[in-house]
């Protein structure tokens, strides 16, 4: 789906909590984010999904 050790296939396969996840949320583009938001299944990824979006609001600035 996403290429291999990019931050999306880290965001998107590894849980939240994990270290290589929060690394890769702190690299990612704004639009790398919004990718992996539009891919993820919203059962079972509700914790990954609230801090896909908040990261979005930190790097764009809005609340």
């Amino acid at each position: 789906m996403f290429e291999r050790n990019s931050n999306q296939s880290w965001l998107y396969g590894t849980p939240p909590g994990d270290i290589n996840f929060k690394g890769a949320l702190k690299s990612a583009t704004v639009e790398e984010l919004q990718e992996v938001l539009a891919a993820l299944p919203e059962a079972g990824n509700k914790t990954k999904i609230a801090a896909i979006q908040r990261e979005i609001r930190k790097k764009t600035g809005k609340k």
